[in-house]
């Protein structure tokens, strides 16, 4: 197919998804309309009796003529959309009925209200919801109905849309004039998102016609391939029989073969060979192939004189005469006992290569989907955010707005991490350390992070301790915690209501540790549980539509507790939540103090949902502590110091590590003795600073005498940098980019462990 002819057939398909994506969002709309005529209607009926219910004459009151327009004429306006959308969803009548009919909606509230100025924006309101149909034809509508409404009333009826008596003649061409404005700007954004779907829907269909290419290219190298066997094939075994099909010559590859001499195969039919597996049905065929003239090829079994068994792939070619018919047949052939086998082997290896090239085309597709998705929201809102109707959208919205960027953020860098991770581990370049580190001190700190989340969802995320437990074992800390994180996260995602709880027993004699990780979630079914580590995989696609995720957190998971001398295991019933045991390898511990469960109850604090009215008693977070940020970008510095000091912080800011030493010692000098009492509570610093970074700030501080908590901010990329924090001297680390909560949340936890330890 010449290129021409290939973007001709492109543009069609991209066509063909343009329109359906289309028709997928203006389906979309009308139920959306449908819903907001009902709740129109309701308002409507419910503001003209609160404003205006009855009329007056005298002493005698009647209901007011408005009551029964608003009943009538919003049932009429609500009614004919609904019948629409319910028997012509997508539809332009359906769509145009609507503008019609959402637009006189605006009307009629304005005329109830009396023409109040704030009614109007009713109209502009409408506007933006009908530009969602992308349809310019839409906003037409809209604004003419609009125009035409405001000129009639306008002129004969002011009070009703201007709210006062007598209007200036050509007062309604300024409201229209505004509404003419919004038109042309929602037109322009019609504009753009209809190119960028179209430019969407002309990349999916050059995806589609790329596949197609690969595989048509597949297919013809596969019968390349058969056709260089078949004539590799040819010739190495020959027999030759008359038209009767007696055998009047062989090779000795086939005397070999066979275990029999050519003496004893000549004058013998082919069937003293037969192995009894082929019907006679079979050779019947093969006779009527042969005797018309026609080649015949097929795999035949046979019987060696030994009685063992082999396998011929054969040709018989019919050698003509001058009649052309068949004077006698040659059979060519090759031995399939090993081909046979190489074959099978051939064909395995190619079964394995399309299922990886498969796997590897679902794991691009989804990747890219999963990274477009939150690129996507970032992209979009942040334009809304700098429209040129920025100015016009309440506060509400751009607080909706700037969370929703926020959200997909995190869940980008989230992907990217895990990306990372699982490319270390195919290559095997991942590497865990095996140092001394306290299980229930990671546990908390893992409890500590996601008690977030798990407040957030009204859920209790606890933990309880079966055994004693060791306080040290031999293990990597960040990958420990990682672990922890990935799956306690993962149950407090999909568990709606109850509790995540961890449940920690230690063995002694397999020297392994078990955090059963149990949710009152919505379970999993037994098929399912393999594929939930595989990367990518979920248990099917409506957890992923509705949860959503990339599948594979678990998978890392796994495999990190694999490395980590154990394994991650299931245990699930749909409906009945999940629990999943996770053990790694802890060394030698018999000359290790071990922890009571009782003890390490009191360490590891359980995360309850607050009620709001608590959280607004106890304040912020922070109230009156004096925190030390070192950081030396300013924009992190803004950043960092303003959320401290929205949780109730007093925060000073130095731009290196030697400027925050010289603020914690006498005379300002970095090397003077520490001032006493210290005029901070905790310290926070950046670890990679110019003139003095955040690891040598944390070691003469610690070489001076500091016992004040501080807090490394690190970003997770790089294996080892959270352990360096930790050597340094550090007692803890937030990762960067920032999360509010957490940040918080690690602040208080450390000022917390140290007012308990004074």
């Amino acid at each position: 197919m010449g290129k021409r002819a290939m973007d001709v057939q492109n543009i069609e398909r991209a066509t063909s998804l343009f329109e359906s994506e289309l028709d997928k969002s203006r389906r979309h709309a009308d139920r959306m309309f449908a819903v907001l005529m009902a709740i129109q209607f309701v308002g409507a009926v419910v503001a003209v009796l609160v404003l205006s219910p009855r009329t007056w004459i005298g002493a005698q009151s009647a209901v007011h003529v408005h009551v029964w327009a608003t009943i009538g004429l919003g049932a009429v306006l609500a009614l004919l959309p609904l019948v629409l959308v319910l028997t012509r969803p997508g539809a332009p009548i359906t769509r145009f009925v609507i503008a019609f009919a959402q637009t006189m909606f605006s009307a009629l509230l304005i005329h109830v209200t009396g023409g109040r100025i704030e009614t109007h924006f009713h109209v502009f309101g409408s506007l933006a919801f009908l530009a969602f149909y992308r349809d310019y034809r839409v906003l037409a509508i809209a604004t003419f109905v609009t125009a035409a409404d405001h000129f009639v009333r306008g002129m004969y009826f002011p009070q009703s849309v201007f709210g006062v008596a007598d209007a200036a003649m050509f007062r309604w061409v300024e409201h229209t004039g505004w509404v003419a404005f919004e038109v042309i700007f929602l037109s322009l954004s019609i504009h753009q998102s209809r190119r960028q779907v179209m430019l969407t829907a002309l990349r999916s269909a050059e995806l589609e016609a790329s596949g197609e290419r690969i595989e048509t290219l597949l297919q013809d190298q596969t019968r390349e391939l058969d056709s260089y066997l078949a004539g590799v094939d040819a010739a190495t075994i020959v027999v030759v029989t008359d038209l009767d099909g007696t055998i009047t010559s062989v090779n000795d590859n086939f005397c070999a073969l066979s275990g029999y001499a050519r003496e004893e195969l000549t004058g013998q039919n082919p069937r003293i060979l037969s192995s009894g597996r082929h019907s006679a049905a079979f050779f019947d065929a093969m006779f009527e192939t042969i005797s018309s003239g026609r080649l015949f090829r097929d795999r035949i079994q046979n019987r060696a004189r030994d009685g063992s068994i082999f396998w011929l792939d054969m040709t018989i070619v019919p050698l003509l005469g001058n009649d052309g018919l068949p004077v006698q047949y040659v059979a060519l052939s090759v031995d399939m006992t090993q081909l046979k086998m190489a074959e099978l082997e051939l064909r395995d290896a190619m079964v394995s290569a399309k299922a990886a090239n498969r796997a590897k085309t679902e794991f691009l597709a989804n990747m890219s989907h999963e990274i477009r998705t939150p690129m996507n929201a970032i992209l979009g809102y942040t334009e809304l955010l700098d429209g040129p109707t920025d100015a016009s959208l309440p506060i509400e919205l751009h607080h909706e707005y700037l969370a929703t960027i926020r959200r997909n953020g995190d869940h980008l860098l989230a992907i990217i991490n895990d990306i990372l991770d699982i490319s270390k581990i195919e290559d095997g370049t991942m590497t865990v350390e095996s140092i001394d580190v306290d299980p229930i001190q990671i546990l908390q700190g893992a409890i500590s992070l996601m008690g977030v989340k798990a407040r957030a969802k009204g859920l209790e995320l606890n933990a309880s301790f079966c055994t004693p437990i060791p306080t040290t074992i031999a293990s990597d800390p960040v990958r420990l915690r990682q672990i922890l994180v990935n799956v306690i996260g993962n149950g407090i995602k999909f568990t709606e209501v109850g509790s995540v709880t961890v449940i920690v027993r230690h063995d002694h004699d397999a020297e392994q540790l078990t955090f059963d990780v149990k949710d009152t979630g919505i379970g999993i079914d037994a098929e399912c549980i393999d594929d939930l580590f595989d990367p990518f995989s979920q248990a099917d696609t409506s957890t992923t539509r509705r949860f959503g995720g990339t599948g594979l957190g678990l998978g890392i998971s796994r495999r990190l507790a694999t490395i980590l001398g154990g394994t991650i295991t299931v245990d699930s019933q749909p409906g009945q939540g999940s629990t999943f045991s996770i053990s790694v390898s802890t060394g030698d511990t018999r000359d290790v103090p071990h922890m009571t469960p009782e003890e390490a109850g009191k360490v590891v604090v359980s995360s309850r949902p607050r009620r709001e009215s608590t959280l607004h008693e106890s304040g912020p977070a922070l109230q009156g502590k004096r925190i030390l940020l070192i950081e030396d970008g300013p924009d992190n510095q803004r950043l960092i110091a303003f959320h401290l000091r929205k949780a109730g912080a007093d925060v000073t800011v130095a731009d290196n590590g030697d400027a925050g030493v010289r603020l914690l010692t006498q005379a300002a000098s970095i090397d003077g003795a520490l001032i006493a009492p210290s005029p901070f509570d905790l310290i926070l610093t950046d670890m990679q600073m110019p003139v003095m970074d955040g690891y040598d700030a944390t070691r003469l501080l610690r070489r001076k005498g500091c016992t004040l908590p501080i807090i490394a901010l690190t970003a997770h990329a790089m294996d080892g940098d959270e352990a360096r924090c930790l050597d340094a001297g550090c007692d803890t680390y937030a990762t960067k980019p920032i999360d509010r909560d957490s940040l918080i949340e690690v602040c208080r936890t450390a000022h917390h462990k140290l007012d308990q330890a004074a």
